[in-house]
């Protein structure tokens, strides 16, 4: 009797197994109705579809983020936009568009509000920018109802969409589909794309409050942009600008960085803007054809003044300031699809104009972008010591110092991208007599998108008396970004430290990856990165303590202007 007792049970068991397993399976369904096309065209574009379409693409990404139930992954969110859309463009008034959209808010799912208010760790740095569902007159008494009681959800600090890497803070989209291999010609997915970048940056970017204009009046701008954007060229195009309404140095295109300067053929040479003016700094050692030479200024490519090219294609070329901008687009200006380039330039105070030949633009990169790097340390006289971090390594850190140890100054040269991050922290301890806080982060939040809050401060150093006792300074420039501008950040901490040169790239913190429909990439910077009294450095970049910037005479002359100021502060 035991026996089949046990194994009634067994059987029984195995049945709810069973059944689970297949509930399970029914749950998660892969939803494959748009796989192959969103069905959603729209020939003509009007202003009552534009109105509807923001509306929609605001309501869509608050579900996303703050409905649980839609969080949980229970829908296909970006399909669940493809059945809407048809729906709202049908809506005959501003009142029925809102009729629409409540009853889809209604069928989504119950959920449990919170009773009391969520509280947070650390001081709140940015709101979430929600004042918009209270709008009754545009959204109408029920929708705007309902998009609170939305907002007051009991949400479990889980997202299908969104997460946070570990101990860095920086938003994780990984949950996103790609959509690789589908043609981007197709209406729903340029509107999805539209959609899912602009409120990944209304929940998720650190730096919204440093866009600069109404992010949400840029939703309706682009909305009409991303449907007439009918073939691949467009849509890149138009996302490219959307990117760079960000003002975020960080972001470009990354799987196709030329969108904004299309040419398949340049001059291998090195640009550079000198006192304002674009100059050439470099030209392929192998290039014997071009008549341009380091220091020559560039006035006007092929009839068109160099001013009128940057105010036609600065918009194409995302950065958090005026000087990283400009670092980016010098070089691009001289790509073209020709074979030649009628090129306007001074040198000697004479105006000259050339017929220069031009060879394809991976050859041109190639000869002037990939060198040889320079050494990582350098005696610059028998009592100056000077550290270049664009090649230096952790472990070479200990026999650097030591043969450093007893110079009057050390110049420590950030024109560049440290390859290693645990350098800033192993050179610090011999750099500062004390452990010193040198940077504070604010966080976003699963739980109240659009909350960012500041968290722990940073340190580096240690208690050590046998500090280097010499001057130190630092040199910067628009080159110096990332983890460049977060190294400066720290080492400005030590005694006896000016900081020279210019303003830096301003686009600091750990990058998040964003992929939009199409499989166009583009970066955030995914962290708020300030100083240790709470200052901005996004989009202001570390403001050197002496301003020195290159001169054209001093090209011309091929000196360092900035490392010549660094000597002079050591010995006086």
């Amino acid at each position: 009797m035991y026996m089949k007792e046990r194994f009634l049970f067994l059987y029984f068991l195995l049945c709810i197994l069973l059944l689970s397993c297949h509930s399970e399976q029914a749950e998660k369904k892969v939803d494959t109705e748009f796989n192959m096309s969103s069905k959603i065209e729209i020939k003509q574009c009007t202003p009552e579809m534009v109105e509807n379409l923001t509306v929609l693409g605001q309501v869509w990404g608050f579900f996303k983020y703050y409905h649980p139930v839609v969080a949980k992954g229970s829908y296909n969110w970006d399909f669940e936009l493809f059945r809407i859309i048809p729906v709202i463009l049908k809506a005959s008034s501003k009142e029925e568009r809102n009729r629409l959209l409540y009853r889809w808010g209604q069928s989504l799912g119950k959920f449990s509000k919170m009773r009391t208010k969520q509280s947070y760790e650390g001081r709140v740095k940015l709101e979430p920018d929600l004042d918009w569902i209270m709008n009754k007159v545009e959204l109408g008494e029920e929708l705007s109802a309902l998009l609170t009681d939305v907002r007051c959800a009991k949400r479990n600090g889980e997202n299908q969409y969104v997460s946070f890497f570990q101990n860095v803070g920086n938003p994780d989209f990984s949950g996103e589909e790609a959509y690789v291999s589908l043609p981007v010609v197709d209406t729903g997915y340029r509107i999805l794309a539209l959609f899912r970048y602009w409120n990944m940056i209304e929940y998720f970017y650190p730096n919204r409050h440093l866009i600069g204009e109404d992010w949400h009046s840029i939703l309706k701008e682009f909305v009409p942009l991303f449907i007439n954007a009918r073939d691949m060229d467009s849509y890149k195009l138009t996302s490219l600008l959307l990117i760079g309404r960000i003002h975020d140095t960080h972001s470009y295109l990354l799987n196709d960085p030329d969108t904004g300067s299309p040419g398949r053929m340049g001059i291998p040479g090195q640009m550079q803007f000198v006192e304002n003016k674009l100059m050439v700094k470099e030209i392929g050692s192998s290039y014997s054809e071009v008549c341009l030479k380091p220091g020559d200024v560039i006035i006007e490519v092929n009839g068109e003044p160099v001013d009128s090219m940057i105010t036609r294609l600065a918009p194409y070329y995302p950065a958090s300031n005026n000087a990283a901008q400009l670092r980016n687009m010098a070089s691009d200006l001289l790509k073209t699809n020709d074979s030649r380039l009628n090129i306007k330039f001074e040198r000697d105070e004479i105006i000259r104009e050339e017929i220069v030949p031009c060879v394809p633009w991976s050859r041109a990169k190639e000869e002037v972008f990939c060198y040889t790097p320079q050494n990582s340390s350098s005696f610059l006289t028998d009592n100056i010591g000077y550290i270049y971090f664009g090649t230096l390594k952790n472990k070479d850190i200990p026999a650097i110092m030591d043969k450093f140890k007893e110079t009057r100054g050390l110049i420590l040269d950030l024109r560049c991208y440290p390859p290693e991050f645990i350098v800033l922290f192993t050179l610090a301890d011999y750099l500062l007599p004390e452990k010193k806080t040198f940077v504070q982060f604010s966080r976003g939040s699963i739980l109240d998108p659009g909350l960012f809050t500041m968290t722990a401060s940073t340190s580096v150093g240690r208690n050590n008396e046998n500090y280097y006792k010499g001057k130190v300074v630092i040199l910067v420039n628009e080159i110096t970004q990332s983890r460049a501008e977060y190294t400066a950040m720290a080492f400005r901490t030590a005694p006896k430290v000016v900081v020279v040169g210019s303003t830096t790239a301003g686009a600091d913190g750990d990058v998040s990856l964003i992929c939009l429909p199409g499989n166009l990439q583009t970066w955030i910077s995914g962290s708020g990165i300030y100083t240790p009294d709470g200052a901005e450095t996004q989009r202001v970049g570390i403001i050197p303590d002496i301003e020195i910037m290159p001169t054209i005479k001093g090209v011309r002359e091929g000196r360092d202007e900035l490392i010549e100021k660094a000597i002079e502060i050591i010995c006086n």
